[in-house]
């Protein structure tokens, strides 16, 4: 009877060690750095889909984004204009910067 419990703890003890270090605590989301970029335009052209890399500037009325946010090495000039939509922390809808 004392070699059957001795038998059984230490089958527990290995598998109890065993499972501790097969599994592994699921790794932290890390949110991406963002950066702020304003979509620039005229008078003329109110809608262009040309951004800069800045945060100041008073946005012209138009109709797309005017100030946004987008993950660090994400270039909205590299990507059409509902790819930047789908991409961004709008800050400011509807409006241009004059450069």
């Amino acid at each position: 009877m004392k070699k059957i419990r001795l038998t059984l703890a230490l089958a527990a003890l290995i598998a109890a060690s065993t499972f501790a270090f097969a599994f592994k605590p699921a790794s932290p989301v890390h949110k991406p750095f963002l950066v702020e970029w304003v979509r620039t335009g005229s008078s003329s052209n109110p809608n262009a889909n040309t951004w800069q890399q800045q945060s100041t500037g008073l946005c012209n009325e138009a109709a797309d984004i005017c100030k946004a946010d987008f993950a660090s090495g994400y270039n909205p000039n590299m990507h059409t204009y509902s790819q930047n939509v789908a991409n961004a922390t709008i800050l400011e809808d509807e409006g241009y910067v004059q450069p």
